[in-house]
């Protein structure tokens, strides 16, 4: 469940709640919470903090408002212009996230946000894995 609070004039936030069945889960949300510590690119969603609530974990991230690549893709009819850009701003992020040794593994276009300014950020690192020695 994602919400979205304004935090003041200048930032809004999304908070993305999650439901922990397992130790599991538990584990998987705090490995991508990690990658998410790690990152630090325009292109990758920021993370601001995360709560362990018990039986639920709250990951706080930077709110874009333009919602997904799979979400805009079934409301307008892209460019090749527009394809290209999207494209090369993935890309940015990839090439970031491969040579810090990490590897996103879930792509597609429900982990691809737009903002309204036409920012591209790749989102959820829940299948992120590190890659040891070049594997």
């Amino acid at each position: 469940q994602d919400c979205a609070y304004l935090i003041d004039s200048l930032l809004i936030l999304n908070i993305l709640c999650t439901i922990i069945e397992t130790e599991k889960q538990k584990r998987d949300n705090w490995s991508e919470i990690g990658f998410l510590q790690r990152c630090n690119h325009p292109n990758i969603v920021k993370f601001y903090d995360a709560y362990d609530m018990g039986s639920e974990m709250w990951i706080v991230t930077e709110f874009l408002e333009g919602g997904t690549l799979s979400e805009a893709a079934n409301r307008h009819q892209f460019s090749e212009q527009h394809i290209g850009y999207i494209a090369r701003e993935m890309l940015k992020a990839l090439t970031y996230l491969h040579n810090n040794k990490m590897v996103h593994r879930d792509l597609k276009s429900a982990n691809v946000m737009m903002s309204i300014d036409a920012e591209i950020k790749l989102i959820d690192f829940g299948l992120c894995c590190e890659l040891v020695n070049g594997e």
